[in-house]
């Protein structure tokens, strides 16, 4: 550990950190050189590791010289605040307090900790905060309220489950489910009132998590109403079979004046509440891998619900959960994280192929080089600059393809052409900017084609040669990175990258592909995704051989369907 410490990959010394922070011989004298580290991320860890060591362990840091960091990246900031609240004893209700001011992830992340330490005083100073108008604040400020004093708990909960906001009720009823019985006595009348009121799904079904963990008689009759509409949802029928074995002769009455669907499901629930007890949510661990792949999804863009990406989803999350000390906490810091972060990279690099060939799609390229690219840098004028985005570019065999074919047509890469490559995956953008290649990767690639622009090297692989590579860039990030509507690009080559979306979302990336273009620009997309630009409201032309669809000031292409 020590030597990885000293490692010139940031991605390791993360990983180094991680892993130090479980070490009981650890101390807190090694890992304090680290906050200087010149990658955000390692010091955002190291504030991470240090925040846990001082729950075990008595720690000599000074909350001044954590201060600055407040001011640093959001990772890093709210790590920050996270440490300086764990470190601040008596006086954490106080600083609990003043973190409220601060920017989000700092606010969250200070809020969060307070459950972790079980400070009662702490989590009581900051119940108020329920009303924030941040709903990641709100949610926060109620799972961190389960510490607080029983009354206190209860009146926070009770109030998060009035909300206009769906997130904010969603968190109220989950954190009653997690409350003690005195909190839960206290809940008996707010839950089942919020239960027969309740029209958000998500919402409903944490309601009756609720009320299967800890509901009173109260909540029959709303259940009964659950049951009528929604009886073979799993969380309604838990909540049945608990209040069953709770209040056997009240269901027992429910049972007999309840409509038939709701009655034959009261049945079920008495049946079973006459067998040996099982836990009501069995599969807690099913329930954390799934709001984590959720995240996961929704922070990447990408569809990683497909039944063959799920075991090695899960394995990644379960190991990286461990890392982080738990589902809870990993789930925290992938909300607040880039997706550029060393994380994401291990889940995208885990569960999709960032790998590409060249000149994979010869049509789409003869496009762009012989009709597509000419028109543009005729339009541009003399001075102008042709923008190409590569999206999903994967380890660069695409983006160099665009800049081989225009270079081979005259069109000099740096000169009048940028080339912009950007991809999810951080290990495949270095693979992508080193622009090295072995031979089976070149395989498609004619012979005089990579004499010209490839560099032999004595191991036997190729460098693209510097000629090609001053024009050509490459990024990590996700199309949601983009700004929407930013129109900074003459053509976009999209080819595989919409397949891996979940099915709503890839009309909505085909929008968003559209604005991100110059008036004129094109966008090229595969075979495949053909259905998602004809569905848009683009207007079909023929370019050359190939279809192609335009919108006010944009032509979006794609092959032919033949």
């Amino acid at each position: 550990v020590r030597a990885a410490f000293a490692s010139g990959d940031a991605a390791v010394r993360v990983a180094a950190v991680a892993v130090a922070a479980f070490r009981p011989e650890q101390s807190e004298r090694e890992l304090v050189p680290l906050l200087e580290d010149e990658d955000g991320m390692v010091r955002a860890e190291v504030l991470w590791a240090l925040a846990r060591l001082a729950r075990t362990s008595k720690s000599s840091l000074e909350p001044r010289r954590l201060l600055r960091f407040l001011n640093d990246d959001a990772p890093v900031a709210a790590a920050s605040g996270a440490l300086l609240v764990t470190l601040a004893g008596e006086d954490r209700p106080r600083l609990a307090r003043e973190m409220l001011a601060q920017r989000g992830a700092v606010r969250r992340a200070a809020l969060e900790v307070i459950p972790e330490l079980g400070d009662a005083a702490a989590a009581a100073a900051v119940a108020f905060a329920v009303f924030h108008e941040d709903p990641s604040t709100a949610r926060a400020v109620l799972e961190a309220a389960a510490a607080a004093p029983a009354p206190v708990a209860a009146d926070a909960i009770a109030t998060g489950l009035l909300d206009r906001r769906a997130e904010v009720r969603i968190a109220a009823a989950s954190t009653a489910a997690r409350a003690g019985d005195d909190v839960a006595a206290a809940l008996a009348v707010p839950l089942a009132e919020a239960l027969g009121r309740e029209t958000e799904p998500e919402a409903v079904s944490a309601l009756l998590r609720a009320v299967a963990s800890s509901g009173r008689a109260d909540a029959i009759a709303a259940v009964t109403r659950a049951l009528g509409s929604d009886a073979g949802r799993p969380e309604a029928r838990a909540a049945a079979e608990a209040l069953a074995r709770r209040h056997p002769e009240a269901v027992r009455g429910a049972w007999g004046a309840a409509p038939p669907r709701a009655g034959r499901a009261w049945g079920a629930a008495i049946e079973a509440a006459r067998r040996p007890a099982a836990p009501v949510f069995p599969d807690d661990e099913a329930d954390a891998l799934r709001l984590l792949a959720a995240l996961a999804q929704m922070r990447t863009g990408l569809d990683l619900d497909a039944e063959a990406l799920r075991p090695r989803l899960a394995l990644l999350l379960a190991a990286e959960a461990w890392a982080a000390g738990s589902f809870r906490r990993l789930w925290r810091r992938m909300r607040d994280l880039p997706v550029s972060h060393p994380l994401f990279a291990r889940l995208v690099d885990s569960v999709v192929s960032t790998s590409s060939r060249f000149f994979g799609d010869p049509a789409a390229l003869d496009a762009l080089a012989n009709e597509i690219a000419p028109e543009r840098l005729l339009a541009l004028g003399a001075d102008g600059m042709l923008d190409v985005w590569c999206l999903g570019c994967g380890t660069g065999e695409e983006a160099w393809s665009v800049a081989i074919r225009l270079s081979e047509n005259g069109a000099v890469p740096s000169r009048r052409v940028r080339i912009r490559g950007t991809d999810l995956s951080p290990a495949a953008i270095r693979s992508a900017r080193a622009g090295v290649y072995g031979p089976h990767a070149l395989r498609g690639v004619p012979e005089a084609v990579r004499t010209r622009h490839f560099q032999p090297l004595s191991n036997g692989r190729y460098r693209v040669r510097e000629a090609l590579r001053e024009g050509v860039f490459f990024e990590a990030r996700a199309l949601a990175d983009e700004p929407p509507g930013a129109g900074k690009h003459d053509v976009i080559v999209c080819h595989g990258v919409l397949a891996q979306m979940p099915a709503g979302a890839r009309r909505r990336a085909v929008e968003r592909l559209g604005a991100c273009l110059k008036p004129g620009g094109y966008l090229l997309l595969g075979r495949e995704d053909h259905p998602y630009a004809a569905s848009a409201p683009l207007a079909p032309v023929l370019l050359g051989s190939d279809l192609a669809y335009r919108t006010p000031g944009a032509v979006v292409y794609t092959r032919a369907l033949s």
